[in-house]
């Protein structure tokens, strides 16, 4: 598969670069929470996700629903934005989801937040060009994003669950 470059550099590709940049700041400021194995998953279950619909949504079966930047080519910030600004903005949201660890209706309170975060953050990027909607609305994003951020936090378990088992069978044979 080819990168394209941009057509022209313009707001959109400053908006992921931004993004992209205070997303890093972020999260090498931020306290290492997770091991190193279920950040690495974590960001592959984002990308492989955001990557899966985005690939469906936009084009390429029966759907048009969006286009990405200034092209309906494959450019190098389409990928920059779905193998990296997505993961890297679902970790922050999944770091600050373990550590608010919230129970019960606050749960429900802290996903009904990130939803809302989630879909303002693509409100801002479709007014940056990042996204042009064909039959797309923003809202129906609210409705994945009720979809994608409750899987990633059950993947997210499972993972943690995954790496307690593992570390005990370890420490048993040692």
């Amino acid at each position: 598969m080819f990168l394209y470059l941009p057509e022209k550099f313009d707001e959109n590709e400053w908006f992921i670069i931004i993004s992209f940049l205070i997303a890093c700041i972020i999260i090498w400021r931020l306290p290492k929470r997770f091991p190193t194995i279920i950040t690495v998953l974590l960001f592959l279950f984002i990308s492989a996700v955001s990557k899966l619909v985005d690939h469906i949504l936009s084009g390429s079966f029966k759907f048009d629903l969006y286009d990405f930047n200034d092209s309906n080519k494959y450019e190098l910030f389409d990928s920059i934005l779905q193998w990296l600004l997505y993961p890297a903005i679902g970790y922050i949201l999944v770091y600050w989801y373990d550590y608010w660890n919230a129970k019960g209706g606050n749960r429900f309170f802290l996903i009904v937040v990130i939803i809302v975060l989630s879909t303002l953050y693509e409100a801002l990027s479709v007014k940056c060009h990042v996204f042009y909607f064909k039959g797309w609305l923003s809202y129906f994003s609210a409705g994945f994003y009720s979809f994608a951020f409750p899987l990633t936090i059950i993947y997210h378990h499972l993972l943690n669950k995954w790496y307690q088992n593992r570390s005990s069978r370890i420490k048993t044979c040692i």
